[in-house]
């Protein structure tokens, strides 16, 4: 767990860089698991009123920009090459499904990055017009973008505001889709990421999640490009 006291621009002395007060706290409680790193919860406790702006949530640089898809992204369903140029997830509105980015490096490795819509500030404070993830240019951060321009998170005295996500790393087990494997409460699973139909061979106990994949226990057969499955193994 840690904790950041913080203090707004207005109650520092920007020459001495005192602080005059402690204006919110954030609260960060990590669950590390294997290949698994959750942000099982950040909170935000407002200790005056106050308003934020902009805000990231999960962030990553570097190692893992070769490529990169988003899941069940209905406007962005391919696998993207980094060239250079910003590569964005579709708009809210768009592809109000997609909670998770995954990049890859040149070595087929994964790395996934997501976070829970539904939890907390999720994607609330993000216009439809707008995308909540994306790849700056020139290789540079990947960014879940969680509080955006025009949609000002506000907060009254002892108001508190959540999100949770996380990072999953993974060598590539599929043949037919893309196979991470990785620990969840103390649970094997895999995620079965599908860009284009077929069927991929996988043992598996139960399906937590999946869009347009079904199974047998032993295998998995997407009925439409970028679809995807969540299994316990």
């Amino acid at each position: 767990m840690i904790t950041n006291e913080v203090t707004l621009k207005e109650n520092i002395d920007l020459t001495t860089g005192a602080r005059n007060s402690i204006d919110f706290i954030e609260t960060t409680t990590y669950t590390i698991e294997h290949n698994h790193l959750r942000i099982k919860d950040v909170t935000l406790k407002a200790l005056k009123p106050m308003y934020i702006t902009t805000y990231m949530g999960p962030q990553f640089t570097r190692e893992y920009n070769n490529q990169m898809y988003f899941t069940y992204d209905e406007s962005k369903p391919s696998i993207y090459t980094n060239t250079g140029s910003r590569i964005n997830s579709g708009t809210k509105s768009e592809s109000p499904n997609m909670t998770r980015a995954t990049m890859m490096n040149d070595n087929n490795e994964l790395l996934h990055v997501y976070v829970d819509k539904d939890y907390g500030i999720g994607y609330s404070h993000i216009g439809d017009n707008n995308v909540p993830a994306y790849m700056r240019e020139n290789n540079g951060k990947f960014y879940y973008h969680l509080v955006k321009t025009g949609q000002t998170l506000e907060f009254n005295t002892n108001d508190v505001n959540s999100y949770r996500g996380g990072y999953i790393f993974s060598n590539n087990y599929g043949t037919n889709a893309y196979v991470s494997k990785f620990v969840e409460d103390g649970v094997q699973k895999a995620f079965v990421d599908f860009r284009t139909t077929g069927t991929e061979s996988i043992k598996y106990t139960s399906i937590e999640e999946s869009k347009n994949v079904t199974g047998n226990g032993s295998s998995l057969t997407a009925s439409s490009n970028n679809a995807y499955a969540k299994v316990v193994i």
